[in-house]
């Protein structure tokens, strides 16, 4: 029984040294990588950007303000809302080309001048033109 004992630790042994022989030999066939790190080129540096930039014009390109054009009359339109927006400034008359903006016919259009909102309704013209009256209010005319 003894000399079984000491069988089954040699066996033991010797497999032990057989696989750490294995896993020698699998290391030394392995190729090797070598990770070599270069030094990055610095980029050129960007332009200057130019000494004279144009202010964009605060008055868009859909809205006119044809008696006094440098009135400062501005305007924006937020499509989420389906909403025009006018802020006048001593403006008595305006005109908006309906033409060149994106506006969704089939919803609601908000028409917002100085705060005070109304509903702009689809017409058979492009280009509204509103008049302030002696009384404050914004009348709608037709243009051509």
């Amino acid at each position: 029984m003894k000399s079984m004992r000491l069988w089954a630790v040699v066996g033991c042994v010797g497999l032990l040294s057989v696989g750490l022989c294995c896993q020698r030999r699998r290391a030394e066939s392995e190729p090797t990588i070598i990770v070599i790190e270069t030094e990055k080129k610095p980029q050129p540096p960007e332009p200057p950007p130019p000494a004279i930039v144009e202010a964009p014009s605060p008055t868009p390109s859909w809205l006119f303000t044809p008696n006094n054009p440098r009135s400062g009359a501005e305007g924006s339109f937020d499509r989420k809302k389906n909403k025009i927006i006018i802020h006048t400034a001593d403006q008595r008359d305006f005109a908006i080309d309906t033409k060149q903006l994106p506006i969704d016919w089939d919803k609601l259009v908000i028409l917002s001048i100085d705060g005070k909102n109304s509903e702009l309704r689809r017409r058979d013209f492009t280009t509204y033109r509103f008049q302030l009256d002696d009384h404050g209010q914004w009348d709608v005319r037709e243009s051509k």
